[in-house]
Order: C-alpha cells, then sequence, then structure tokens
C-alpha cells in the first residue's frame, strides 16, 4: 500500500463544535454502531454543550472509546481536558440517541477540577446542565429535563 494511503488511515477523527476541535480516538476493532453514528453522537452531545456555554467550553480536548462488552456507557473526564468514554460494544444507535454520559463528560470540561472533598460541586454542577444541554439539541422534552435534575441531584451529595 502506498505511503499516502497509511497516512490517510492513521489520520484522527475530528468533531469541530462551535469553539472547538475535539480528537476522537476509537478502538481498532469497530462496535456494532458504524463509525459514523459514533461520531455523530459525540458531535451531537458536544453541540448541546456548546449552546449553553455559548461556545464549547475548552478550545481542544480528545476523547477516547474504550469498548467493554454488552451494554453500558461510563465516564471519565481528566483536567487534562481529555475524556475516556467505556463504552458498550453492543450499544445500538438509539442506545447513543438517549445516552447522557457523553454529555455529562463534556460539561465537567467547563468547570475548574476541585479538591476530592468538594467533588460533589463537580458533579452537582454537570448533573444540572447535562439536561440543559441534551435539551438543546432536541434530545430531552422539557418534563424529562425536570425528571431527571430531580433524580439526578442527590447523586452529588458528599
Amino acid at each position: 500500500m502506498p505511503l499516502f494511503c497509511l497516512l490517510l488511515l492513521a489520520a484522527p477523527r475530528v468533531i469541530t463544535p462551535p469553539g472547538a476541535s475535539i480528537e476522537v480516538t476509537l478502538p481498532d476493532e469497530p462496535f456494532e454502531v458504524p463509525e459514523a453514528v459514533l461520531l455523530g453522537w459525540l458531535s451531537d452531545s458536544a453541540k448541546g454543550v456548546a449552546s449553553v456555554f455559548g461556545k464549547f467550553p475548552v478550545s481542544r480536548a480528545s476523547i477516547e472509546l474504550s469498548p467493554r462488552r454488552g451494554h453500558g456507557i461510563g465516564g471519565t473526564t481528566y483536567p487534562s481536558h481529555e475524556i475516556d468514554i467505556r463504552l458498550g460494544r453492543a450499544e445500538t444507535a438509539e442506545d447513543l440517541a438517549h445516552d447522557w454520559v457523553a454529555t455529562h463528560e463534556m460539561v465537567h470540561l467547563g468547570f475548574p477540577s476541585l479538591a476530592r472533598r468538594h467533588h460533589w460541586m463537580e458533579e452537582g454542577l454537570a448533573t444540572y446542565v447535562e439536561p440543559l444541554a441534551r435539551a438543546r439539541r432536541g434530545g430531552m422534552t422539557e418534563a424529562q429535563v425536570w425528571g431527571d435534575l430531580t433524580s439526578g441531584m442527590p447523586k452529588g451529595m458528599p
């Protein structure tokens, strides 16, 4: 294979919400949903977050999708503007359309990291802003926002 083809295959995937560039790293083995669906899900989440803050909270970030067996989505955001999203290989496009984790993790980029004893504040803010961002991108109704907010807030208690 010519070298220029190898370079094209190695090109990172990038999504560009307003005010940012986010590099997305996918695993070598594909998920059951197509790559375009995965990138669309992350892009929609980032656009929702940008709509709340006026632009994406940081100019550069990276997201690594780490596969796990079966279903489930989990995530961690690091102060270095890196997000690790653990995604079940069996997730469907519909599962991703209803996901809150990607948006929640991206919201963390808009707030400072606090001492461990104040972690409740980080989670509380992300829990409050995440459904607002999802509603702005059309992923939730007003009733769902308030329902998620009232059920999610106690999770941030110390």
